[in-house]
């Protein structure tokens, strides 16, 4: 090789390395986002939650699960809950972590989390108000974890633990 290929070659990898630091730059503006960040922005108290509904899409009714005495199931039968796994459920939730993947309502459903696809999960306090609303989405392919939205807002975020 010549003197003058080797000095077109250098200039051609220094434009490659300012355009992909710019690249960078611009990408890492863009997302203002941490890795991974909470999805609650208040926490609410476990041991407050007296109410669980869940549902699927346009259903309505779902599952209700109430903490009386001891936690049921509500039905015609009102069957008792494993208290254990509720109380793990609920830690689990409010420890609910996750990687921050979109904030644009138009692609909700790319992540099952449009209408009528997403398992909606609400928590209730003592006074039978609504506490945490967020609905589940899908996996991702290939991996764990699911795609979850606290309903406040259209943020997305992939948990690593399997939420359902």
């Amino acid at each position: 090789m010549n003197r003058k290929t080797i000095i077109i070659l250098l200039v051609v990898l220094a434009l490659l390395v300012i355009a992909s630091l710019t690249q960078n730059k611009s990408h890492h503006d863009a997302v203002t986002q941490q890795d991974s960040s909470t999805l609650f922005e208040t926490e609410f108290d476990v041991t407050d939650i007296s109410r669980i509904v869940i549902t699927q899409g346009a259903d309505t009714n779902g599952v209700v699960l109430d903490k009386l005495e001891n936690w049921v199931v509500r039905s015609r039968f009102d069957y008792s809950a494993n208290e254990d796994k509720i109380t793990q459920f609920l830690n689990m939730l409010s420890d609910l972590n996750g990687q921050f993947r979109s904030d644009n309502a138009d692609v909700l459903s790319d992540y099952g989390l449009g209408s009528n696809q997403a398992v909606r999960i609400s928590l209730f306090n003592s006074d039978f108000d609504e506490t945490v609303s967020l609905e589940i989405g899908k996996s991702p392919a290939g991996g764990s974890g699911n795609f979850v939205r606290n309903t406040t807002d259209n943020k997305v975020y992939l948990t690593k633990t399997a939420v359902l």
